[in-house]
C-alpha cells in the first residue's frame, strides 16, 4: 500500500501455472503497491480457469499488474493460454520480448478501472503474438494490444499474426472514454500479419487529450479472400475516428494484400478504398497487391522449423519444464521471434 510499499521485487526464471478457483477470481501474478518490479525468463500459462473445473471469465488473467504499482518491467517471459488477459500494466512501464501466445487479449497498457491521473508511459517492443483466441463462444475477444491513458509510449518491433476468425478483434486499439487521453504514442515498425482484425483509433471523449500520435513504418498483410463460411470476415486493414484530426498522422506504412474487398480502410465513420485512404490520409503509404498469401506464423510451423511436431499444447508442455536450471533456448521467446521474422523478409 501507500504507506508501506514493497519494493525492488525481481521474479526471474519461475513457471507460474494453473491458478484457479471455482468460487472466486484467480491470477497467475497479480501485483499492487509494489515500486519496482520486474518479471523475466519466466513461463506464466494457464491461469485463471480450469478446464472441467472452472471457465474462463473476464477477471482472471496471466498479469494483473494493479495501478498501485510503478516502475515495471516485464521481459522474457512465455505469456501463455489465460483466462482472459496475459497482462494487464494499468501503470504502464516496460514489455519488451516477450512471447504472447493463445491468449484472448495479450496486453492492456495503461487505463484500469481508476486510470494514473495524467496518463502512463513506457513501451512495448520486440514482442510475439500469436493465435489470438476468444474468453468463450459468448465472450470473443482475439485481441492483440489495447492503449488507453497514455501520457508517453513506444509501441514499436513487435509481431502480431494469426488471431482467431470469427470475431476478428483488433490488432491495437488505441483509446478509451474513461481517462486522460492518448499522447505522445508512437507506433513504428510493427508487424502484423494475417490478424483478421483492424487496427483501431478511437474518438476522444470531450474532456479527452488527444495529440502527437504517430502511426509509420508499419507492415501490415493479409489474406483478403479466403473468409471460411465468415461473411464478417473483411475487417478494414485501419480504422480512424477522424481522417483531418491534427492529433494523428500515418506515414510510410506498407499495406499488402492478397485479394481484395470495399472496406480496405475506415475513416470518418466511412468505408474508404485504397484510392480514397491515399488520397484523405496516407499520400506516402504503400499498398501492394500480393500473388500470394501470407506465411502462416503458427505455432505449428515454428516446431515443425525446430525438428519437433505438435500444436500450441506441445510448445507450453515443454516450456513448463523450462527453469534456470534447464533452459532450452528453443522454447523461449526471442527463438519463436527471430524464425517468424525471418519469414517476413
Amino acid at each position: 500500500n501507500a504507506a508501506a510499499p514493497v519494493e525492488n521485487v525481481r521474479i526471474n526464471g519461475c513457471v507460474i501455472v494453473d491458478a484457479w478457483s471455482r468460487t472466486s477470481h484467480s491470477q497467475g501474478v497479480y501485483s499492487s503497491g509494489v515500486d519496482g518490479l520486474i518479471i523475466e525468463n519466466s513461463v506464466i500459462a494457464s491461469n485463471g480457469f480450469l478446464a472441467g473445473e472452472s471457465v474462463p471469465t473476464i477477471f482472471n488473467h496471466n498479469l494483473y499488474i494493479d495501478n498501485a504499482t510503478k516502475n515495471v518491467i516485464i521481459r522474457n517471459n512465455v505469456i501463455a493460454d489465460a483466462s482472459s488477459h496475459g497482462i494487464q500494466l494499468r501503470p504502464g512501464g516496460q514489455i519488451e520480448g516477450n512471447l504472447f501466445l493463445n491468449n484472448p487479449i495479450a496486453m492492456l497498457f495503461g487505463s484500469g478501472t481508476n486510470p494514473n491521473p495524467g496518463g502512463v508511459s513506457g513501451f512495448v517492443k520486440n514482442n510475439i503474438v500469436l493465435h489470438g483466441r476468444s474468453i468463450s463462444s459468448t465472450l470473443p475477444r482475439s485481441f492483440g494490444l489495447d492503449l488507453s491513458n497514455i501520457r508517453e509510449a513506444e509501441v514499436s518491433g513487435n509481431i502480431f499474426a494469426l488471431s482467431e476468425i470469427g470475431h476478428n478483434g483488433q490488432a491495437i486499439t488505441a483509446g478509451d472514454t474513461r481517462s486522460y487521453g492518448i499522447a505522445n504514442l508512437l507506433v513504428s515498425k510493427n508487424f502484423i500479419v494475417n490478424w483478421h482484425g483492424p487496427v483501431l483509433f478511437l474518438e476522444p471523449g470531450a474532456e479527452q487529450i488527444f495529440s502527437n500520435v504517430v502511426f509509420t513504418e508499419n507492415f501490415i498483410w493479409r489474406d483478403l479472400t479466403a473468409n471460411n463460411g465468415n461473411g464478417n470476415f473483411n475487417k478494414s486493414f485501419v480504422g480512424i475516428f477522424s481522417s483531418q484530426h491534427p492529433g494523428i498522422s500515418f506515414k510510410q506504412n506498407t499495406y499488402r494484400y492478397f485479394g481484395m474487398h470495399n472496406r480496405p480502410f475506415i475513416a470518418d465513420g466511412t468505408d474508404r478504398s485504397v484510392d480514397q485512404w491515399r488520397v484523405l490520409v496516407e499520400p506516402d503509404g504503400v499498398f501492394e497487391a500480393s500473388d500470394a498469401v501470407p506465411p502462416e506464423l503458427s505455432i505449428s510451423n515454428y516446431l515443425t522449423s525446430i525438428g519437433n511436431s505438435g500444436g500450441i499444447a506441445k510448445f507450453l508442455s515443454e516450456s513448463r519444464l523450462q527453469s534456470r536450471q534447464r533452459v532450452d533456448e528453443s522454447f523461449r521467446p526471442a527463438a519463436v521471434y527471430s524464425w517468424a521474422r525471418g519469414n517476413l523478409d
